[in-house]
């Protein structure tokens, strides 16, 4: 799962052009954070598949 470019296309262009214009840092932030998001979502999804079985 690609989360940074899922959020992207979830905000519309025009306000995704102005939120990263005016919070570049964030951006780097979010990318470089993105495989621990992923891991993190991962083990979520285990945790909650465990639930469903049990």
């Amino acid at each position: 799962m690609d989360v940074w470019p899922k959020l992207r296309r979830l905000l519309g262009p025009a306000y995704r052009d102005v939120w990263e214009s005016r919070f570049p840092e964030l951006r780097e932030i979010a990318e470089a954070c993105e495989p621990e998001l992923r891991a993190e979502l991962h083990r979520a999804r285990e945790a909650v598949r465990e639930a469903l079985t049990t």
